[in-house]
C-alpha cells in the first residue's frame, strides 16, 4: 500500500527500485512513481475541470475516465515503458500474464532519489524542462499546480 504522505510535493519525481530473481540472477531497475492518476485524484480533477469550465462558459471539457477499481487508490502506481533493449526486468514484466491471481514476488524499495527537489514555500518564477519519460514526474507537479490555482481562484484573491 502507498502511504498518502508519499504524494506530497517533496516526494514528487522520486523512484522505486524493483528487484526480481530471474533464473539464478537478481535483476533490478528503477521506475518512476506517479500519484496523480489514481481514482480519487482523477475524479477530483474532473470535478474541478468541469467547475472551471462552467465559470468560463465552456459546455464540455475532455476529462480522464477513472479506472473502475477503487482499490488502485491505495496501491503504488508505477509507469513502466517497454524499451527495445537487452534489459532483463522490463521485458520480464511485460511478459507476465495480466492475471490478478498470479503469484509473482518482487522486492520493492523506495522512494529513492532526490525527486524534483521542490519546496512548498518556494516563491518566484520557475522554469521546467522535461521530455519523453522524463515528463512523468511533472504530471504530479502539474496536478499540484492545478489544485493550487483552483484553490486560489476559489478564494477570490486577485
Amino acid at each position: 500500500k502507498c502511504n498518502p504522505r508519499s504524494c506530497e510535493l517533496e516526494n514528487m519525481g522520486r523512484h522505486f527500485k524493483i528487484t526480481k530473481k530471474i533464473g539464478r540472477q537478481y535483476v533490478s531497475r528503477l521506475y518512476t512513481s506517479i500519484f496523480s492518476l489514481n481514482n480519487a485524484r482523477v475524479k477530483m480533477r474532473n470535478q474541478d475541470t468541469q467547475r472551471i469550465g462552467n465559470k468560463l462558459g465552456i459546455d464540455s471539457l475532455k476529462t480522464l475516465e477513472p479506472v473502475e477499481d477503487d482499490a488502485l487508490d491505495s496501491k503504488l502506481n508505477l509507469v513502466i515503458k517497454h524499451y527495445p533493449v537487452k534489459a532483463k526486468l522490463t521485458p520480464y514484466l511485460f511478459g507476465l500474464p495480466a492475471n490478478p491471481g498470479s503469484k509473482e514476488e518482487f522486492l520493492i524499495e523506495g522512494p529513492g532519489g532526490l525527486g524534483l527537489c521542490l519546496d512548498s514555500n518556494a516563491e518566484g518564477t520557475h522554469a521546467i524542462f522535461g521530455a519523453g519519460t522524463g515528463m512523468l514526474p511533472f504530471i504530479d507537479l502539474f496536478d499540484h499546480c492545478l489544485k493550487q490555482l483552483i484553490a486560489w481562484s476559489d478564494s477570490g484573491e486577485k
